[in-house]
């Protein structure tokens, strides 16, 4: 029963959503975000050959979203992402972020 819950998949409409939804909440939320594109480049040249984890603190919720949309912005692949319980025991949240990677 577990495992079943622990399951996502990508929906390309659901991301492009999200991605559109994070750029309007970052505009309001921050001045600029810093962003060391170098790192990036190499990041997406491993990612293409390798698995990559990405191990967010969790400290806030808003690290694996932030994370998240800085590599579709720059066309990284993404990860999967394992959310909090309470993200994904609510409907319409959970729907989407389970077709955004998360599980």
């Amino acid at each position: 029963a577990v495992l079943n819950e622990m399951t996502a998949s990508f929906s390309l409409p659901a991301i492009r959503f999200m991605a559109w939804l994070m750029s309007k909440l970052n505009r309001r939320l921050f001045s600029e975000v810093l962003v060391n594109e170098k790192s990036l480049r190499l990041l997406q040249d491993m990612s293409a050959d390798d698995s990559v984890v990405f191990l967010p603190t969790h400290k806030s919720y808003f690290d694996f979203l932030l994370v998240s949309w800085i590599l579709f912005v720059f066309d990284v692949k993404l990860p999967h992402i394992a959310a909090g319980q309470d993200f994904l025991n609510v409907a319409l949240v959970a729907s989407l972020f389970r077709r955004s990677g998360a599980f």
